[in-house]
């Protein structure tokens, strides 16, 4: 649920407009038995051939390959996986290796069921696709038309931002996280999307950049149920578990719900077995929350093809291209994601992915529609690399996954290219906290040669435009920041230019720092008190103590900024009573004494600073 999508097969995921669908037949299995396979119950289960290739059957030296991809997991006295591979559209491997229950013994088999985090995601996204064949749902409708409790964000977040990671909400697990709430805790939904209505601007203008948020899919799965009538496990158990035959399948949103075959989720310990349960009483799904086996996600990767006749199972032909077909960002830059799914060209045809992380349980997915090969990866435990061992399990039988196209790089400088230039030693004196003189504030730090600007505004990574002077341009020449006597000057893609000068050092009068922190302070966007108490014998660092969780620290850095709790950037503009608090993962918060009134908005010019526009 929280991890993001990749392909890992050795190299970088490169971005590409996916090639047109092949025309390819098949039939969809309905059983994981095959002639000479172990017998039912046992930890292996080789399919039954659905199309009667012969060329997709294993012979004794492929099986062996595959086996010992997964020879590390045989074992029968801690967690393990399932894993299945296909060819040529048929099932060809099954198997389960290590224990489903470590207290009872119970084998993993190939008909175990696990939690998919966010592999899940393409599930809620095929939904999002049905009922926009159905007429009932347009992907450029604005989210909170749909959703009224949230804010109308201008530019407006549409619903395609949403399935394509573009919308620039942050992440509700990290806002929930703030207040206390972990994977552990139990929240609804509604408490969830009461925090998200609290959220007064998205951490950068929708479609601007990809940035991978578990709140589009969460408010995906609240569009399908408001849009359709029924909750995503009702819409996705009639729309598509059911006529593909996933009966090993469904959104789980009912914690107390008895589950045949489940694979628990463990995760490392001190404990004399060496392991303990790790799972979630969360009920929210979407963004994940499917559980499902190995047959049932084959069973899925052939829905994602297309046959002479058309219509092959859940989605039309024109839906299953769309689903396979990437987003670009506003300004055309292309991405690798399309409806749940990381998508890049291959010489077979295009190879789809994507992962899952959440409590005791990881997986992957990886396959090509085209071809009709792929691999499934499920553990229940949190240590193996699904991803890996899906590109591991396919290259064991000799399948292509190479890219279709060479990324730029050679070995040495190539005829018009210039060679990177790396920052001045002269650059280490801009490290640090800097403020613009209008109530902004970036941080700069040096990231492999390159100066890292990072604030509210965004992250930009500026290359040097010569060895011998601090003057450094994003890649595109938009961004511009160089050095002017005793101040910076950052020019923003508009022309606009804004003085930034260094943060002044901190007080190290105690009772005045504990004036400007310690006590208790509202965070307006989480509605929770935290309290900021400073450590014994230390001038410049206070815990931040909350009424549920693991407490924070605040390290005071500057005359007005601080690195806040969670890995924060804290500050205090000019005339302003309280805090601002930002980070990529979650945006902008604002911390006031508690029944103080709000500051008063800061004034347009405020609101054009690049590191905050002041809302």
């Amino acid at each position: 649920m929280s991890d993001a999508p990749h392909i890992l097969t050795d190299s970088h995921p490169v971005s590409r407009q996916k090639p047109a669908l092949a025309v390819l037949a098949l039939a969809l299995l309905p059983t994981l038995a095959v002639p000479g396979a172990p017998s039912a119950g046992a930890q292996d289960a080789a399919p039954q051939p659905a199309t009667g290739l012969a060329s997709a059957a294993l012979d004794a030296d492929e099986r062996a390959a595959l086996d010992r991809v997964l020879e590390e997991w045989d074992r029968d006295d801690g967690p393990g996986l399932a894993a299945a591979v296909w060819r040529d559209g048929e099932l060809v491997y099954a198997v389960g290796r290590g224990l489903a229950d470590l207290e009872r013994g119970v084998p993993i088999t190939a008909d175990s069921r696990f939690r998919i985090a966010s592999t899940s995601k393409q599930f809620t996204a095929a939904a999002i696709l049905l009922l926009v064949e159905d007429g009932a749902l347009d992907l450029e409708t604005p989210v909170h038309e749909l959703i009224d409790e949230l804010p109308a964000f201008e530019p407006p977040v549409r619903v395609r931002h949403l399935v394509a990671h573009q919308s620039g909400l942050p992440d509700y697990l990290w806002l929930m996280e703030l207040k206390g709430l972990d994977d552990a805790s139990i929240y609804s939904f509604d408490e969830a999307l009461a925090v998200l209505a609290r959220v007064t601007r998205t951490v950068f203008e929708p479609g601007a950049r990809f940035d991978y948020s578990n709140t589009n899919y969460l408010l995906l799965a609240e569009i399908v149920r408001r849009v359709s009538g029924r909750t995503l496990r009702e819409f996705a158990a009639e729309r598509i578990f059911t006529p593909l035959a996933m009966t090993s399948s469904h959104f789980h949103d009912r914690r107390t719900e008895l589950v045949p075959n489940r694979a628990m989720g463990y995760t490392r310990s001190d404990d004399p077995l060496g392991w303990e349960l790790s799972m979630t009483p969360l009920e929210l799904i979407g963004d994940g929350g499917v559980l499902t086996s190995v047959g049932d996600l084959f069973r899925w990767s052939q829905d994602i093809r297309v046959t002479e006749d058309g219509r092959v199972g859940v989605l039309r032909p024109a839906s299953v291209a769309q689903q396979l077909t990437p987003f670009a960002l506003a300004d055309g830059t292309p991405t690798d994601y399309a409806f749940g799914l990381s998508v890049r060209a291959i010489e077979a045809g295009t190879l789809v992915e994507h992962s899952g992380r959440f409590v005791g349980y990881v997986a992957d997915m990886l396959h090509c529609p085209e071809a009709g090969f792929g691999a499934v990866v499920l553990c229940n435990h949190d240590e193996p690399n699904p991803p890996a061992l899906c590109a591991r399990l396919l290259r064991a039988l000799d399948l292509d996954l190479a890219s279709t196209t060479v990324d730029d790089v050679a070995d040495g400088p190539a005829e018009g290219r210039r060679e990177p230039t790396r920052a001045p030693k002269s650059a280490r004196q801009l490290r640090g906290i800097w403020m613009a003189t209008d109530g902004g504030v970036v941080r700069l730090a040096l990231v492999r040669g390159s100066v890292r600007l990072s604030g509210p505004a965004g992250r930009y990574d500026l290359e040097p435009v010569d060895a011998d002077a601090l003057h450094f341009a994003s890649a595109d020449g938009g961004t511009v920041l160089r050095a002017v006597d005793t101040h910076l000057e950052l020019t923003d893609p508009s022309g606009a230019v804004t003085r930034l000068e260094r943060e002044l050092p901190p007080a190290s009068d105690a009772t005045y720092l504990d004036a400007q922190f310690a006590g208790a302070w509202h965070v307006r966007e989480l509605d929770e008190i935290w309290t900021l108490r400073r450590r014994e014998q230390r001038t410049w660092a206070y815990d931040v103590l909350r009424t549920r969780g693991t407490p924070g620290r605040v390290a005071v850095e500057g005359a007005r900024s601080a690195s806040g709790p969670f890995g924060t950037l804290m500050w205090r503009a000019d005339g302003e009573r309280g805090w601002r608090l930002w980070s990529e993962s979650f945006g902008l918060l604002h911390l006031e004494r508690p029944g103080a009134a709000p500051d008063a908005a800061p004034s347009d010019r405020a609101q054009r600073v690049p590191g905050d526009d002041g809302r």
